[in-house]
């Protein structure tokens, strides 16, 4: 997180949704505020529902989007299920910039048969096949006709690279790393289901 290369891989794809300029952003699984916070700085007018289940981790994410002046558009809710989602104030018809690394939950959230507006959502899934095997397969079957979808894999991270282009010393760096690499998490390589609306 510090260097700018955690998961890397779906940092293009968001780049292009940024430009689009979507009013609203879920982010489902927000942990300590990286993407909610993130979501919010670079949709400058958008309003961001961050969902997370745990409290302490719930209040780093109001923390985060304080220390960053972007509270009074971030809002840090609890558990997310299908019918919660649904009810967020968001018309089917524009849909959604969606964050989603909820530890194997995705195949039970991500519907659009449950939560309408979806379909016509950008979606980055973190893939938890070790979680809820079949996830993958499920969920583009669901959006295959809705949207362009790319399956990202994590690469291997060089931390020298990396370091270079944080403007910090490699030395530094490689205090993060792991024979030379940055680790990201027990489950590697990450995989990413990226959804692209064709409208």
């Amino acid at each position: 997180m510090l260097l700018g290369a955690f998961e890397a891989e779906t940092h293009e794809w968001l780049d292009r949704e940024f430009e689009r300029g979507w009013r609203v952003a879920v982010n489902i699984g927000s942990h300590i505020g990286l993407y909610s916070t993130g979501l919010a700085m670079r949709l400058k007018h958008a309003t961001v529902y961050a969902f997370e289940r745990d409290d302490e981790l719930r209040a780093q994410t109001q923390r985060s989007a304080v220390a960053n002046g972007v509270a009074s558009r971030v809002q840090a809710l609890g558990y997310a299920d299908p019918a919660t989602l649904a009810a967020l104030p968001i018309s089917p018809s524009d849909g959604a910039l969606v964050v989603c690394d909820c530890e194997g939950a995705e195949r039970e959230l991500m519907d659009p048969v449950q939560v309408p507006w979806l379909a016509t959502s950008a979606l980055c899934v973190e893939l938890h096949e070790f979680a809820a095997p079949g996830a993958t397969d499920a969920l583009r079957s669901r959006f295959a006709t809705t949207h362009d979808l790319t399956i990202a894999v994590q690469a291997p991270r060089d931390a020298a690279a990396w370091a270079s282009r944080a403007g910090i010393a490699t030395a530094d760096a490689a205090r993060m790393c792991d024979d030379g690499r940055l680790w990201e998490g027990a489950h590697l390589p990450g995989r990413w289901l990226l959804a692209t609306p064709r409208r």
